[in-house]
């Protein structure tokens, strides 16, 4: 499925949204600069196309990991976000305790 490659870093949640009625284009390929919908950026990639029949809340994915696209299914638990340098450090040491006497 599609890996988001202009989501916003750290990104691990649907969009939660109110929609009415009407055919929407979730971004199949991952370059749409519009996450989660498509914008054409591909040019000739094929969008996820859905329809609603009726104004509905719905959880549109935002990592492109969904099994079940356009929706989510909760697979962004398991996305691995690129983490930066200072992210990189801090989620790889653990304080020692050092003690005193």
């Amino acid at each position: 499925m599609a890996k988001f490659t202009h989501a916003k870093k750290g990104i691990k949640q649907p969009l939660e949204v109110r929609l009415g009625a009407g055919t929407y284009k979730w971004c199949g390929c991952g370059k749409t600069k519009k996450v989660p919908w498509c914008d054409g950026t591909c040019k000739g990639g094929k969008p996820v196309r859905f329809q609603l029949k009726k104004k509905a809340d719905v959880a549109i994915c935002t990592c492109g990991s969904t099994g079940t696209p356009p929706f989510c299914d909760g697979s962004h638990v398991s996305c691995k976000p690129k983490a930066g340098k200072k992210a990189g450090k801090k989620a790889g040491k653990k304080k020692s305790k050092k003690r005193r006497g």
